[in-house]
């Protein structure tokens, strides 16, 4: 796909869930302001019939399709997408998300600029299953609160700074981030990871590098809602399992660089800690 300034947005779309949702996802991008976007689809559910041919149906130069004969783990499918990724800048997005219809023109603009950063990370509104806005669901309400970013202007958040409050929770939303092809190449998602994954990648990121920017008006849709992945798993006890071990692991990390505050943060595994808690509060 050619464009005027040469940018192209690569929208990288592991689906396996709900498929309106999905549909949903796809046309949201669809009805783009900038046609400047690719859009691979890596197709890892039950419904590949249905999916093909919506995807026929669309008749858009710009999607493509990818089917999984076997079904893969999370890690696995998200690898597939990111081996495919062409374009400089490109986001995993989650396939029952929905992009502001400004989103790819305001990412272009932001690196036409060139920012010497890991990666952008846009304005998140996370919504409901029927698309409302729930601003005051409690995991996002922690997430603002660790959040380093003010959220009312372009800010550069430092490794240093993002990592120590990375250690506290992770206060990032992996679809809203747009990534840089040539810093992300050497790393890889761990396919022994189901939740943590996501985090894993971030932090490999910050390490190795700078800084994040945290942009305002590149804006997406995040949906919370009980077919979601986040939510099947939020109170088994596994989920808690692989985070302590993550955050056990994060703070190794953190002590082998010199950042030995961070580290004992990572340690305490606050968020991890707090989760099981609410959890047996909910059994009481």
């Amino acid at each position: 796909m050619s464009t005027n300034n040469g940018i192209t947005i690569d929208v990288m779309l592991p689906y396996r869930g709900n498929f309106k949702l999905f549909e949903q996802t796809v046309d949201s991008l669809c009805n783009q302001t900038s046609k400047q976007w690719r859009l691979t689809v890596i197709d890892n559910s039950e419904y590949k019939e249905e999916v093909r041919k919506f995807i026929e149906k669309l008749n858009n130069p710009n999607i493509v399709l990818f089917e999984n004969k076997d079904v893969l783990t999370i890690g696995a499918n998200f690898q597939k997408a990111l081996n495919l990724v062409q374009e400089e800048w490109f986001v995993i997005f989650g396939a029952d998300d929905i992009m502001h219809r400004d989103f790819i023109n305001q990412i272009i603009r932001i690196v036409e600029k060139q920012p010497p950063v890991a990666f952008l990370h846009s304005r998140v509104i996370p919504i409901s299953r029927n698309g409302d806005a729930i601003p005051n669901y409690l995991p996002d309400r922690i997430k603002r609160l660790i959040n380093p970013a003010k959220l009312q202007f372009e800010e550069t958040v430092s490794s240093k700074k993002a990592l120590r409050r990375l250690a506290i929770g992770n206060y990032l939303y992996f679809p809203g981030i747009v990534w840089r092809r040539s810093l992300l190449s050497k790393f890889a998602f761990r396919e022994d990871l189901k939740i943590a994954l996501d985090l894993d990648l971030e932090i490999a990121a910050l390490i190795n590098n700078k800084s994040y920017l945290q942009a305002v008006t590149p804006i997406i849709y995040y949906r919370r809602h009980e077919e979601g992945e986040s939510f099947r798993v939020a109170s088994k006890a596994s989920r808690i399992m692989e985070e302590k071990l993550f955050y056990r692991d994060f703070a190794r990390k953190c002590y082998n660089s010199g950042e030995f505050l961070t580290g004992l943060v990572a340690l305490m595994a606050i968020t991890v800690r707090l989760h099981g808690i609410l959890n047996r509060l909910k059994r009481i």
